[in-house]
C-alpha cells in the first residue's frame, strides 16, 4: 500500500531527484567517508529505481512493523474502485530488488495513473498473501508406520 509515493516519468528523473537520496535529503546527508572523497566515488549515496529497504523490522521486536521504502518501476497499471467507500485506486505492478509486486496509490493523491516505465518510489505498507497451499491427496506413511 502506497503510503507516501511520488511518481517519476522514469528512472533518470528518480535519480536526479532527492526521493533517490539514501538519507532522504542533504540536510541529513552525513560527511562522506574518506574512502569516497579518496576514490572520487558518487556523494551522497542514492537508491536504485528497483530497490527496496524493510526498515520496519530493524526495530525491538514490539515495535516492528511492516513499512518499506519501496522503489520500482511500473510495468502496467490499472484504476479500482472498492465497493464498499466508493473510494478508487491505481494497482500498479512494478519491478523492484529483482521481484514484482503490486503498489496501490490512492486517486485522491495520485489522479493521473502512473504509465508503464514510470518508477514510483516511496514509502510503503507491505501486505503480502502467499496463495494456496496444496496438500498432498494421500496421507504418505513411512515405513514400519500404519
Amino acid at each position: 500500500l502506497g503510503g507516501a509515493m511520488e511518481v517519476f516519468d522514469d528512472a533518470d528523473a528518480f535519480a536526479a531527484s532527492t526521493a533517490s537520496l539514501l538519507y532522504g535529503d542533504e540536510e541529513h546527508t552525513p560527511e562522506p567517508p574518506p574512502h569516497v572523497v579518496e576514490f572520487g566515488m558518487q556523494w551522497p549515496p542514492r537508491m536504485a529505481a528497483e530497490s527496496l529497504i524493510a526498515y520496519g523490522v530493524f526495530a525491538e521486536p514490539h515495535d516492528v512493523d511492516a513499512y518499506a521504502r519501496l522503489n520500482g518501476v511500473v510495468l502496467g497499471a490499472s484504476t479500482r474502485t472498492v465497493a464498499r467507500t466508493g473510494q478508487s485506486f491505481h494497482a500498479a505492478r512494478v519491478r523492484t530488488a529483482g521481484f514484482e509486486c503490486e503498489v496501490c496509490l490512492p486517486v485522491s493523491v495520485h489522479p493521473e495513473m502512473p504509465r508503464t516505465g514510470c518508477v514510483v518510489a516511496g514509502t510503503a505498507f507491505l501486505v503480502a498473501s502467499l496463495g494456496t497451499i496444496e496438500r498432498p491427496k494421500h496421507r504418505l506413511s513411512l515405513p514400519g508406520r500404519r
